[in-house]
């Protein structure tokens, strides 16, 4: 082509994996070779490659498999970018993208990312280029001209951990002031879901003026100059949506059917509070902003396919308050139809409208444009005198019924059903450390330390042990220095926030992953406290 031999992208994929066999990917992650290829080989067979099926009169490909990796395993992990680059990549081969049975609703391509500066420092975009923005992407300006948080540098990477560095160094982050407000959101609670927490400590302590929005009083309302107490979700009106790549799509009305306690208030209206304080000459969206029902309307409305079939108007909270349950049909072969891309054109939301196997975003960054795979900062491998000291896996993060993350510890219903943390070890492995099960171990890495107690468990690696997260103690005080015991079992304590870890393209922390080392607890201090 144009004088130059060169090679599809098919080619290209398939010479640059030629030596990332079964084999190499067994010494990597134990699972053996053979495994790996039945697995393989099984996903091609039902993909029916090839297949047709018909639906009202007209005929699509049938791709009945593809892969996903939603969730919190995915999503925390420094190489999130080419974990997802591969998924989509195998889907792509497979050809289920937006067709029956395959992966819907998707759309490919759209990687943001933002310049640097001469000493590799995240800059807000300045122009139209392509390295900043995908054809069709919706400009950021700066300074910002509203108030919504994603306007906000460094608030915009959507990194928490990078906001408690630039809160005690704001210098070192190009701010030229020290926050003097911080609002902790509800539903979250950076104490027990951040690496490193003795930083939020610092910085909710040196910040002068703080408030939280809660449900209930935690450790972190002890930081708060205010509380304002919001309502749960059976006191007031909303909306939930299920999205995903199910077909059909779905999504519920949120009934009050409970007057709120005291002088609680939906986390809505006091969003839209704060905002007509902030904000009282709003112009842009501002009757989306006006009150709740127009909020609540205009989110319906942003759901796409969800016009009110029999009248073809727009749907509103009240018509689905009526229906209780709403569902749209995501059509196939969006891409054809121009439905991804703010231009309306067809193709993908690329910058070259097309599938990129090989990615030119990634390409024009000076990133490898195809998947690849690297070593964690701390393994055996790359950190070998590391794994001497800490001789185990950590995978941190593991979740329990009847919670979700760090709520219900203060329930007792919930903390009957499963009262004390644990972790999971192989029995082979805790006798020869001389653990047995139900024991108090210190689970230990370089960073710090926490306490849990063994659960015996054939099913996981001898080389690893999976620490469950966001314990806390609400039967402690709540006041200093024990703030309701956040920091005894938090395995957050021994994950890593450090910058030079992160992904280098997402800005994305590694709290799941460590070499560690467990023992039993003989000098555990809060032996009283157990029994």
């Amino acid at each position: 082509m144009g004088g130059k031999n060169v090679k599809t992208c098919l080619q290209l994929i398939k010479d640059y994996t030629a030596d990332m066999t079964p084999e190499w990917a067994e010494e990597i992650t134990s699972v053996p070779a053979d495994t790996i290829r039945r697995i393989a080989n099984e996903l091609v067979d039902h993909a029916l490659i090839g297949s047709t099926i018909e639906l009202d009169g007209e005929t699509f490909p049938f791709r009945p498999a593809g892969v996903l990796a939603p969730g919190r395993g995915s999503n925390s992990n420094p190489l999130n970018v080419e974990l997802f680059k591969a998924i989509e990549v195998v889907n792509e081969l497979l050809g289920c993208i937006d067709v029956p049975g395959g992966i819907l609703g998707l759309e490919h391509g759209d990687l943001h990312v933002m310049d640097t500066d001469d000493d590799g420092m995240l800059l807000p975009p300045a122009s139209d280029n392509f390295r900043n923005q995908a054809v069709g992407q919706e400009k950021l300006s700066f300074p910002p001209k509203s108030y919504k948080l994603e306007c906000f540098y460094p608030h915009e990477l959507h990194v928490m951990q990078l906001v408690w560095r630039a809160a005690l160094d704001p210098e070192s982050y190009y701010l030229d002031y020290k926050p003097e407000v911080y609002m902790v959101l509800g539903g979250g609670n950076p104490l027990r879901s951040n690496s490193n927490p003795e930083a939020v400590v610092e910085v909710l302590k040196q910040i002068p003026f703080t408030f939280t929005i809660s449900l209930w009083m935690d450790e972190m309302t002890q930081f708060a100059d205010v509380v304002l107490p919001v309502s749960t979700s059976l006191e007031h009106e909303g909306i939930v949506t299920f999205h995903g790549c199910n077909q059909p799509g779905q999504f519920h009305a949120l009934t009050k059917v409970l007057e709120p306690l005291g002088e609680c208030k939906s986390d809505l209206e006091i969003m839209l509070d704060l905002d007509h304080r902030i904000n009282p000459d709003r112009t842009e969206d501002a009757e989306k902003w006006s009150n709740e029902h127009a909020y609540l309307d205009a989110k319906i409305q942003s759901i796409p396919y969800t016009e009110n079939p029999e009248t073809g108007e727009a749907m509103t909270y009240e018509t689905l308050k009526e229906w209780v349950y709403g569902r749209y049909e995501i059509p196939y072969y969006q891409y054809e139809l121009g439905l991804l891309r703010a231009d309306g054109k067809p193709g993908f939301k690329s910058p070259t409208g097309r599938v990129e196997l090989w990615s030119t975003v990634k390409q024009h960054l000076g990133e490898d444009p195809l998947p690849y795979y690297e070593e964690p900062f701390e393994s055996p491998i790359s950190t070998p005198d590391v794994a001497e000291a800490f001789p185990l896996i950590l995978t941190a993060g593991s979740r329990v019924m009847p919670y979700y993350h760090s709520e219900y510890r203060q329930v007792n219903g919930c903390r009957d059903r499963y009262p004390e943390p644990h972790f999971q070890i192989h029995p082979e492995t805790a006798a020869n450390l001389g653990i047995g099960d139900g024991m108090w171990c210190w689970i230990e890495t370089r960073r710090g330390r926490c306490l849990q107690k063994a659960k015996l468990d054939a099913g996981m690696s001898p080389y690893t042990i999976s620490a469950q997260h966001g314990w806390w103690y609400p039967e402690l005080p709540e006041e200093e220095p024990w703030l309701g015991g956040w920091f005894m079992s938090n395995i957050n304590m021994c994950t890593d926030n450090d910058p030079d870890n992160c992904c280098r393209l997402s800005g994305v922390y590694n709290v799941k992953l460590a070499q560690c080392n467990v023992h039993r607890a003989d000098d555990v201090p809060f032996r009283s406290l157990f029994g």
